[in-house]
């Protein structure tokens, strides 16, 4: 990504991605009615960084964090 262009991108989907199943097993992935608390559907995320699967932003946290890229639609 070019350090000097400004990317944002809007949340389309915020499940939960770790989750533990009923037999107590942690699992990665989309969880079903779950959904993360760090992210809104429909707010715009600058990108701070990205490669080929992920977006590195500032969550609702406050914290740089990595997400998939499906997660999100690019808008500049």
């Amino acid at each position: 990504m070019d350090s000097m262009a400004k990317v944002m991108v809007r949340c389309v989907d915020n499940r939960a991605l770790q989750w533990e199943g009923p037999d107590g097993v942690w699992r990665y992935g989309p969880a079903d009615g779950e959904t993360l608390l760090s992210l809104t559907i429909g707010k715009l995320y600058e990108v701070l960084w990205e490669d080929e699967n992920f977006y590195r932003i500032l969550d609702n946290m406050g914290d740089s964090a990595m997400y998939p890229k499906d997660m999100f639609e690019k808008v500049s």
